[in-house]
């Protein structure tokens, strides 16, 4: 059995939030909060919107899609401990597009966090054929203007790739031993308790 690991599982594991890292891959409770939910809200308004017209919303910019499929799934083998999961927000053709929203960071604040390198790597691992993402960040609590949605392309280089990759390499191990040591269901589909210590 292997360890199904997200970016969303990475990245509280990293912050130090194991209890909440735990509960959230056993599906014990949902990770939430008024930020989540109202980005929850834009990002399912955004996918509808996309459906329908194969544009982006005008809070995104209301760029022209050519072939947009939203919501993307990836699921694929990254090494003997772990599946990879990535849920694409808007793949289009070979760009990958992935919309924030709110106040507290904008898209050059997310470039620099991992999420995009890992979406590289599972895209690669799958044969999706990407050549760069760009994070589009709408902060709600401003008018539309020139400067908002701000936008940061990431270009799918080796070196971002190589980013993905050791993120991945650092946290699985160690994500891995802690829930075989502590007997934690690597099977994500029950709610089985676990042994906390």
């Amino acid at each position: 059995m292997k360890l199904r690991t997200s970016y969303t599982l990475l990245n509280l594991w990293r912050r130090g939030q194991y209890t909440q890292a735990i509960e959230y891959y056993l599906r014990l409770r949902q990770i939430t909060s008024q930020a989540i939910e109202e980005g929850t809200m834009y990002d399912q308004y955004a996918t509808e919107w996309v459906d329908l017209y194969k544009k982006l919303p005008e809070e995104w910019g209301g760029d022209e899609l050519i072939s947009p499929q939203s919501q993307v799934k990836i699921e694929v083998s990254y090494n003997d401990m772990a599946d990879l999961v990535a849920v694409l927000d808007i793949l289009d053709e070979k760009v990958l597009w992935e919309n924030k929203t709110g106040d507290s960071k904008d898209s050059a604040d997310y470039a620099t966090d991992f999420q995009i390198p890992i979406y590289f790597v599972a895209c690669e691992l799958k044969g999706i054929p990407v050549d760069y993402a760009i994070i589009n960040h709408y902060n709600q609590m401003l008018p539309i203007s020139n400067s908002n949605p701000d936008r940061t392309k990431i270009w799918n280089t080796e070196k971002e790739r190589e980013r993905g990759k050791n993120f991945l390499n650092t946290l699985i191990p160690e994500i891995y031993q802690y829930f075989i040591d502590n007997a934690i269901p690597l099977d994500n589909k029950s709610n089985i308790g676990y042994n906390s210590k």
